[in-house]
């Protein structure tokens, strides 16, 4: 039986990895593909902004999808979608993974699965206008692109020319060896990564560069939970400050006119864009430096903005 080709998207928090998913999906031309979502946070948010994928999602939460905590769970996943026969699988893997371990994590698979999974490659999307401020202080950015078999700079539309060019340069110095493909809006097809994929690079060895998590320490994740519906200038007030203290929010809260806000924050980029009918997972899911704010002081800043009570985990 042929193996089941397994694609890993990765890329940091914001960088467009679930906009690429369901390009990737809007391309399949009738191909079947088996979906894997992995988020940093105990709550998974991301599945539910997949579109239908004419196959099975699997979520893993609460960790990085690469880390050891996730290395049974991840296979016990990869082996139940293959017995399912899809022809692909696509695995969006957490804003926060570290791939250095790709290689052992690969041979572990090769041996539970009998060879039913063989690597397609690992893909990353870079955040185009973040990647130069951001890649200087996040290691977990220059990981994702290190150990990347093709490379996507994404949101180029935000970019002039100058800053295409001189992004290029700094992911050319990290990863010379691999395609690099430019797009906007996370537009890209299946058949644009199987052609940058023909001639796979060898696969990095574990390196001391990338061990631990620099000098910020392990991100941490809160869940924010509010009952309360919330009024939407109210909701825009609190995250306008929140976001400045954040690598990520996203999720979804109840809004007091009926239906629900549509939240996801990164950097200066606020959307908030109310919904009609109810959202399959209430919250937010807040990723914060390892040294960055404690969950008190988002509680605190809720109340002055919203006047409501709020649950933060």
């Amino acid at each position: 039986m042929k193996p089941v080709p397994l694609y890993f998207i990765a890329g940091f928090l914001g960088a467009g990895k679930t906009t690429v998913l369901n390009s990737l999906l809007d391309s399949l031309d009738g191909r079947r593909a088996g979906l894997i979502i992995n988020e940093f946070g105990a709550v998974g948010i991301d599945a539910s902004r997949v579109r239908d994928a004419s196959g099975d999602i699997f979520e893993l939460n609460n960790g990085q999808i690469f880390c050891a905590c996730l290395a049974a769970p991840l296979a016990s996943s990869l082996i139940q979608l293959a017995e399912r026969g899809p022809d692909l699988i696509l695995a969006e893997c957490s804003g926060l993974s570290k791939p250095s371990t790709l290689q052992d994590m690969l041979t572990g698979i090769r041996k539970t699965s009998a060879g039913r999974i063989e690597l397609a490659g690992l893909i990353c999307i870079v955040d185009g206008p973040r990647y130069p401020v951001l890649s200087r202080t996040v290691q977990a950015i220059r990981e994702q692109v290190a150990y990347a078999a093709a490379v996507v700079l994404n949101k180029t539309d935000l970019m002039s020319s100058e800053q295409i060019a001189s992004t290029e340069s700094l992911l050319r110095e990290l990863r010379p060896d691999v395609p690099l493909l430019l797009t906007s809006q996370g537009k890209i097809g299946l058949t644009d990564i199987e052609q940058a994929l023909r001639e796979k690079p060898e696969i990095r060895e574990p390196e001391q560069e990338y061990m631990g998590w620099g000098s910020s320490g392990r991100p941490k994740s809160y869940y924010l939970h509010s009952s309360e519906p919330v009024l939407q200038k109210a909701l825009e007030g609190f995250l306008r400050q929140a976001v400045q203290k954040a690598y990520r929010i996203k999720g979804a809260l109840p809004a007091r006119e009926g239906g629900y806000f549509l939240v996801d924050c990164v950097g200066e980029n606020l959307v908030c864009d109310h919904r009609e009918g109810e959202s399959p997972v209430l919250g937010l899911v807040i990723i914060v430096p390892g040294d960055g704010e404690a969950g008190e002081g988002f509680t605190s800043l809720w109340k002055d903005e919203t006047g409501t009570e709020v649950h933060v985990r």
